[in-house]
């Protein structure tokens, strides 16, 4: 902002004026009158324009510009931020004497690119609907996001497993084989039903409802279903309720995104990947602004890898409608990083009845000790560290209240029939870019 300094007589005619425009009312006249002078005095040169492609009207979309203005933030870095708020997807038009210094947008269509690109600014792909190469791009990692969900359904004791979703986009293709790629590793087998619909649409035709149901209805129970949206997994809950079958038990959901809508709007809950999208906002920013500052584009996709699966009543690995269970699995679920002997005395203490009863109800419940469950939810914690960050063992054995590296090893392998180092190159661990990325910034 250039602005020319006020003089001691320019401040007293904006009090004089003030006074008078407002009679008793002096703000209200002092904003009018400092707003007079301050147009004639100073000359306002507007922040840089990003280009934010996103319709707030979705958690997703939300969520990622939290992100985005939590990294501008946190860099005191001033930017106008410029979003089709009246929900229209219109992309901006080059227009002369209001460039645009960039653009983070979510990539649906192939056609989209050259419209942006005649802007000439640096560009950030959100979206994993399509294959880009050559554009800048921060996404989830769906792949890994469908061997996660394969991995938990498996812990939930199902033995029949399905995936519901859509084939003509790409981040629905790699949930997919992410899915079946753990579950035929397991020695299982699995089926998929896909819909082919307009991305846009928020609900299936009743004659896509009925295929749905039908495919459910043949499906062999019990049945862990991985839905490639919370969307599809409200679909998959509704064409449940109309068949009969009890959610959690005959069919087990788990959708993708987390979306409160669909999963805490009808009972069951949902249980559902928490995909990150503050981090994807956060990181597409960083990555924005060092393409404005000139730096290169990576050599790949920047992969955000989820959060973990967020556990409801659809899907979990100890549901139970025992109270005094409950509370204690939750109480052990915060307690992961304490060592066996101290958490299994707190527990113990927290939970109003007896050792030993408290034990049967485990076995009648659950099919097994506490000691049996503890050891399963800190194996759980291990995959999750394994999967989502670059710590090492000896880092992750004291977060998972374990004694030592060895040990840690011997758990692990006893509860999946691999070593920790397996399980990771296994399921290609992929977050070094993002890590990269948070070091420099």
């Amino acid at each position: 902002m250039a602005a020319e300094f006020l003089t001691p007589s320019d401040i007293a005619n904006i009090i004089v004026i003030g006074y008078r425009l407002a009679g008793s009312d002096i703000t209200t006249g002092l904003f009018i009158a400092i707003n007079r002078t301050f147009q004639s005095h100073i000359t306002f040169v507007r922040n840089p324009t990003i280009y934010i492609g996103l319709n707030p009207g979705s958690r997703f979309s939300r969520i990622v510009l939290q992100g985005i203005t939590n990294y501008l933030s946190e860099k005191s870095l001033h930017f106008e931020l410029k979003i089709p708020f009246d929900g229209t997807q219109d992309l901006p038009r080059p227009v002369a004497g209001n460039p645009l210094a960039g653009i983070i947008c979510p990539l649906s269509n192939s056609m989209e690119i050259p419209i942006l690109r005649a802007h000439k600014v640096p560009l950030v792909n959100i979206s994993g609907s399509l294959e880009l190469p050559g554009v800048p791009s921060v996404i989830a990692d769906h792949e890994l996001a469908g061997r996660m969900t394969a991995e938990h359904l498996i812990n939930c004791r199902f033995h029949h497993f399905a995936f519901h979703g859509r084939s003509t986009l790409r981040s629905q293709i790699l949930q997919h084989k992410g899915f079946k790629e753990v579950i035929e590793t397991a020695g299982y087998s699995s089926s998929s039903h896909w819909q082919t619909r307009v991305v846009n649409t928020t609900r299936i035709n009743d004659t896509q409802m009925r295929a749905l149901r039908k495919w459910l209805d043949g499906l062999p129970k019990p049945v862990g279903i991985y839905c490639a949206l919370d969307r599809d997994a409200w679909e998959v809950l509704t064409g449940c309720n109309a068949l009969g079958l009890k959610v959690g038990t005959d069919v087990g959901i788990v959708g993708y995104g987390n979306d409160e809508f669909y999963c805490q709007t009808r009972k069951p809950y949902l249980s559902s990947v928490e995909n990150r999208p503050d981090r994807i906002g956060y990181e597409a920013a960083a990555l924005l602004l060092r393409l404005m500052r000139g730096a290169q584009p990576p050599p790949a996709s920047i992969m955000i890898p989820p959060e973990g699966i967020i556990q409801r009543e659809s899907a979990s690995i100890f549901l139970v409608e025992d109270r005094h269970v409950e509370m204690a699995i939750q109480f052990i679920r915060e307690h992961l990083h304490e060592p066996m002997p101290l958490l299994l005395q707190q527990l113990f203490k927290s939970i109003p009845m007896s050792r030993r009863t408290l034990e049967r109800r485990f076995q009648q419940h659950l099919s097994q000790s506490i000691v049996d469950a503890i050891q399963l939810l800190k194996v759980e914690k291990i995959k999750h560290l394994l999967d989502t960050t670059s710590m090492k063992l000896h880092e992750i054995a004291p977060a998972c209240g374990i004694a030592s590296p060895p040990y840690l090893t011997k758990l692990f392998r006893d509860k999946t029939g691999i070593t920790p180092i397996k399980y990771r190159a296994r399921f290609q661990y992929r977050h070094s870019n993002t890590s990269s990325v948070i070091a420099r910034n």
